[in-house]
């Protein structure tokens, strides 16, 4: 099956395998040997394993999700904007225009692995985690005019790397060092290790997100190799504090039979007392009274009065996990020393900065992969591409931007009516409209100005781009 021709772009080629549906569960055996046989064989370039160790992690660990949901929403739930380049003029502005409408009408059936534009954000935030995320891009034509028409989600056990760290697209059915799993891939034309360069797709088929998050070799990357440890040292000690409640609530019991060899005990106890006690002892959970052969004895131990031994295991590992992701603790829990306001504007002013950086990370991804491709191929290489913008900044005060604008009026400073409008969350006068404290408004330029589908336009292609 070829995939690499520009045919690819307005079908899936690459199909979530079967194999998916058997995602390895690690449960109990999730121990300190086996996370360290999973990043060992991650390092040589099997990602399928670390990928459904971290997906296991974060489905039972309640903490980890929530601080992992904060930074990513921070981005993807934030408003978003294309802004075209510096100088662009009238042309730039309309084809971010143009742009962000096509973005706005992504939308997903239920069911299946589509996405819609803010869902596909959301799953792109989640690289920051596993180190890399994809959508594959499914492309409509209309004319001469390129727009994405479906996002499907890639699951990052799909991706692997090759000795010259060049990131595939594979199957995830190889064998991995220490690992077991089928030999090969069957039919699939991504099924043999490491599978098919992403770079051999044509430009826009897939949206790669691999941000610098710990500055590594690319399969080393994201949070989920530094939380891991954290989260299973974490499970550790929910499972022993599951099993000393289940002592605080029952008590530990105990029970001892005689052997016959203390000369001064009683008789020596038959097998038939041994099962005797046995019973009793399974019984104590539920009975209140026991009745055993004089040859046994049941003895039940209370809980000690203090113990935060569990407890500060998990509020340890807890907040490095909140440092890890979010860089900072306070927002998500407060330790026994508290906290003040001042710290705690510290610590939002830290996950304001890691916002910004995923922001600027991610619209770079979506400038490459998504925009650069719809608007070349539409307008040609020369057209300006624009840029995605996250207003991941808390939102000012309304009364307190009115009033700075209000003062820098006064002093004569020359300001753009446009931009305070929009920053004042105020529409554009319609055409004619009654209006106040200012002109009536200007009427818009011309349609074929603005270079309009169908319009006339000096700048556009005369035919549609070849392939």
């Amino acid at each position: 099956m070829s995939v690499l021709g520009i045919g690819a772009l307005a079908r899936i080629v690459a199909d979530a395998p079967f194999n998916d549906r058997f995602a390895k569960v690690y449960g109990a055996a999730l121990t300190p040997q086996s996370v360290t046989t999973v990043l060992a064989a991650a390092d040589q370039g099997y990602l399928w394993a670390l990928a459904d160790m971290l997906d296991e992690l974060r489905e039972r660990d309640t903490h980890l999700h929530s601080v992992l949901a904060k930074r990513e929403q921070a981005v993807a739930g934030a408003e978003w904007e294309l802004r075209p380049p510096q100088g662009a003029g009238t042309r730039g502005t309309y084809i971010a225009k143009w742009c962000a409408e096509r973005l706005r009408e992504i939308e997903a059936a239920p069911g299946g692995t589509e996405r819609s534009f803010p869902d596909a954000l959301a799953d792109l935030m989640g690289a920051a985690y596993h180190g890399r995320a994809g959508m594959e891009v499914v492309w409509r034509r209309e004319g001469r005019y390129w727009m994405p028409n479906a996002l499907s989600f890639v699951h990052p056990r799909r991706f692997a790397y090759a000795t010259d760290w060049r990131l595939h697209l594979w199957d995830a059915s190889g064998t991995a060092p220490g690992m077991q799993y089928p030999a090969n891939g069957g039919d699939s034309a991504f099924g043999r290790f490491p599978g098919i360069p992403l770079d051999s797709f044509p430009a826009g088929k897939f949206v790669v997100h691999a941000p610098r998050v710990r500055g590594t070799y690319p399969t080393r990357e994201g949070l989920g190799r530094t939380v891991c440890w954290p989260s299973t040292f974490k499970r550790f000690a929910i499972r022993d504090f599951l099993a000393f409640a289940e002592w605080a609530g029952r008590g530990l019991r105990i029970g001892t039979y005689s052997t016959g060899t203390d000369p001064n005990g009683g008789a020596r106890a038959v097998d038939e007392d041994v099962r005797v006690l046995e019973a009793m002892l399974e019984r104590m959970s539920s009975a209140v009274s026991a009745v055993i052969p004089d040859s046994t004895k049941l003895q039940v131990l209370g809980t000690p009065s203090d113990n935060k031994v569990h407890d500060r295991l998990v509020l340890l590992c807890n907040s490095e996990m909140s440092k890890a992701v979010l860089g900072e603790t306070l927002t998500t829990e407060v330790g026994e020393a508290g906290g003040n306001r001042a710290l705690g504007q510290v610590h939002d002013d830290v996950r304001l900065m890691l916002a910004r950086a995923d922001a600027r990370s991610l619209g770079a991804t979506l400038r490459r992969d998504l925009l650069r491709p719809m608007v070349q191929r539409t307008w040609g290489d020369r057209a300006p591409v624009p840029e995605i913008a996250f207003a991941t900044d808390p939102k000012e005060s309304l009364d307190a931007i009115a009033g700075r604008y209000l003062k820098l009026a006064q002093a004569g400073l020359p300001m753009d009516a446009a931009y305070a409008r929009k920053s004042l969350s105020l529409p554009e006068p319609e055409e004619g409209a009654q209006t106040f404290g200012g002109a009536t408004a200007e009427p818009e330029p011309d349609a074929s100005a603005q270079g309009e589908p169908g319009a006339a336009r000096n700048d556009a292609p005369t035919k549609p781009l070849d392939e």
